[in-house]
């Protein structure tokens, strides 16, 4: 596969087929696993530009064996020379408002289930009437042996999250983003503190297999998380894919969506949305 605008046109063509025929799971909260997100070759590429160790800053206490590169043009540009134009062009595309677009229709008017806390923000952040400013950002991250997160629902300003798997083979399958639902039945958050995984039960881990993508919507019971287990200590690699309402530190490509995708919904609206619709 050549390098260039034509190379660049067939993995977006590969992508965006990939996510509208994945599968719209709304329990416990919405989400969507893509198989082969890219293409076989690009990503057999992407593994080869994987920056090496030392491009990698390191999270404080205590998530110190989480290493990761911040996506952005300027950050980009001081990547060791051999990765860095490969990831300059990649962060180009999956912070596009095409990208951002495409994967917001697959979660659609769902999103609007969170209006009654989306207002404030939507105020702020108003571009006109009718458009809200949206900034893109990526965390290209590298995860150690013990790395675990307790069930949290992620920040406010979120609204859906991506995680592009990058492993080489499938050694650290188990390393993947686990799902989980509250033992107190009653239990929500929005504001997302870290809780311990022994007040949740576990639904599911999607598994860190290559070539794949786990995309889900932020809701106030999003409940995610990372599993406490020993790993091998290879390196997990993953890229977090967090675009959010307003501006975000370390953002540097402004976006924008209609106000339409957040907003309390029609009445219509409510009644399709508890018939299934």
């Amino acid at each position: 596969m050549k390098t260039g605008a034509r190379m660049d046109n067939l993995v977006k063509k590969h992508a965006y087929s990939a996510i509208e025929e994945a599968t719209l799971v709304l329990a416990p909260f919405p989400h969507i696993y893509v198989e082969r997100i890219l293409p076989d070759e690009f990503y057999s590429k992407l593994l080869s530009k994987l920056p090496p160790d030392d491009d990698y800053d390191i999270y404080p206490a205590p998530y110190e064996q989480r290493h990761y590169i911040q996506l952005s043009p300027s950050r980009t540009t001081k990547l060791t020379e051999e990765v860095s134009q490969f990831w300059k062009e990649f962060e180009a595309w999956i912070h596009s408002q095409e990208f951002l677009e495409i994967l917001v229709e697959k979660f659609g008017k769902r999103l609007q289930i969170n209006h009654q806390y989306r207002e404030k923000d939507l105020m702020k952040n108003s571009i006109s009437d009718e458009c809200v400013r949206v900034s893109p950002r990526s965390l290209l991250v590298r995860d150690y042996q013990n790395f675990a997160l307790g069930p949290h629902t992620d920040s406010e300003t979120k609204f859906i999250v991506g995680a592009f798997y990058f492993p080489k083979d499938e050694s650290l399958r188990e390393f993947g983003t686990s799902i989980y639902t509250p033992k107190d039945k009653h239990l929500t958050s929005w504001s997302s503190p870290h809780m311990k995984h022994e007040d949740f039960n576990l639904v599911k881990t999607f598994e860190n297999r290559p070539n794949t993508m786990l995309v889900f919507m932020k809701t106030d019971h999003s409940w995610h998380g990372v599993e406490r287990k020993q790993h091998s200590n290879v390196g997990r690699d993953v890229l977090f894919w967090i675009p959010q309402i307003g501006a975000a530190a370390g953002a540097e490509i402004p976006l924008r969506l209609p106000k339409k995708w957040f907003s309390k919904p029609s009445l219509l609206d409510r009644i399709a949305s508890k018939m299934g619709v």
